[in-house]
């Protein structure tokens, strides 16, 4: 009895100890040129959660750090956003997916702010969305559009089929 309890008391501390942590975006001010330099931060930390989780997990938080990130790429005076209608229509309406690809344009930028050319961010950003929605663990369900996006990647024709 006692090696069970212990045991599960363990499985307990280590499901909570390496489950993942919502970064805290409510409340967040975003109205000087400062504010947004002490976002970033937790921009970095909201990317990695986003692309992180699959798309059927966590709706609710999901959308509220997608707006987040919305907000910080709209008014970000560091850093200039130019989404891509190319990687746009393959997405589609599908609110998840576009919440990821914000995810890995932002990471990408912060990763590499010496890099200005919004094709190239364009690029990287759309190799991570199609990394993002290859592995199964996401449970990304592919259109006919999102394969042929998959398709391009792996042939490594992916900046040509998105004309950047």
């Amino acid at each position: 009895m006692k090696n069970s309890l212990l045991t599960l008391l363990l499985i307990f501390t280590c499901v909570t100890a390496f489950s993942q942590n919502v970064p805290p975006v409510d409340g967040v001010r975003m109205e000087t040129e400062q504010d947004y330099r002490n976002a970033d931060s937790l921009v970095v930390q909201v990317s990695r959660y986003l692309l992180s989780i699959p798309v059927n997990q966590d709706n609710h938080t999901r959308l509220r750090i997608g707006v987040f990130l919305t907000r910080w790429m709209q008014g970000s005076p560091q850093f200039n956003f130019t989404l891509n209608e190319n990687v746009l229509k393959y997405i589609g309406t599908d609110v998840d997916l576009l919440s990821v690809y914000y995810a890995a344009l932002c990471s990408f930028v912060l990763q590499y702010p010496s890099v200005k050319d919004a094709n190239t961010v364009t690029l990287n950003a759309a190799k991570e969305l199609v990394a993002y929605m290859n592995k199964s663990s996401n449970h990304v369900i592919l259109t006919r559009r999102l394969k042929k996006l998959c398709e391009a990647d792996d042939k490594g024709e992916l900046k040509s089929f998105l004309r950047l």
